[in-house]
């Protein structure tokens, strides 16, 4: 067996390992909501700034919550329950959050008049799916391990080969760092797959905006994805920011 297959197995079962400890520590949670709401795990109360209906018809609530809050859990395409002072509840998304202003679009046909009658939270939820394409993806590189992909995926975990870069390249973004700018060579190389990889606030996205970028003055046509409709407006919006024409693509009911 090799040292790939061996490495994607485990992440398979750190996956299970998390998505449990997710279901656990935010199903059915036995802490108060004060205890929640100090460690930032839950918002409670928000204030409902003002609410409307997207160009697709789905309710819209901008917020306003001022007290600590885990960045971590709650982000940019983060599911999240909604819930009521009677226990009601409604599953959303956050389109967007900047310090104490967060906007959600709920997974509902109208806005519960329950919204608007008292005091509201915010919880985080599972995201299933996210697990479930993680998952899914990991065991097609079990199922369909080609050479090239083991290749590079040797290199990733060894360090073994070195990968030849473009260094004849115009940034049009003059504000990328060095590993930034490395990154982008690589993406530019030919015939290979490239995984940029990087905490929270490192500027990946920065860095996919400059690749897509250079990849198109060379009339590359490119598609590009992410995981949750939030996160490809972030990625659409930057790409227009930067001059480029673009075509948004997804389900009309959720884009």
């Amino acid at each position: 067996m090799s040292k790939v297959t061996n490495r994607t197995e485990e992440l398979i079962e750190l996956i299970e390992l998390e998505k449990s400890s997710q279901l656990k520590r935010w199903g059915k949670s036995h802490s108060s909501l004060k205890e929640q709401r100090i460690s930032g795990e839950l918002m409670f109360p928000v204030h409902v700034k003002k609410h409307s209906f997207s160009f697709d018809s789905y309710p819209e609530l901008h917020i306003n919550y001022s007290n600590h809050y885990d960045t971590r859990i709650f982000s940019q395409g983060s599911p999240v329950i909604l819930f009521g002072e009677n226990d009601e509840q409604c599953s959303a998304s956050i389109r967007s959050i900047a310090d104490q202003d967060i906007e959600l679009q709920l997974n509902s046909e109208d806005l519960p008049s329950w919204i608007l009658d008292g005091k509201i939270g915010i919880r985080p939820q599972v995201d299933e799916k996210s697990f479930k394409y993680m998952k899914g993806i990991l065991n097609s590189i079990l199922k369909e391990n080609t050479n090239q992909l083991e290749n590079h995926l040797q290199h990733i975990y060894s360090g073994s080969k070195s990968l030849e870069t473009n260094d004849t390249i115009q940034f049009e973004n003059n504000k990328l760092n060095e590993s930034q700018r490395s990154a982008v060579k690589f993406v530019l190389g030919e015939g290979r797959v490239v995984t940029i990889q990087g905490p929270p606030g490192t500027g990946k996205t920065t860095t996919l905006v400059e690749a897509i970028h250079q990849l198109v003055k060379i009339k590359n046509n490119v598609i590009a994805s992410a995981p949750s409709n939030a996160a490809v407006d972030n990625l659409a919006k930057r790409l227009i920011d930067c001059g480029l024409n673009i075509i948004r693509l997804g389900n009309t009911a959720k884009v």
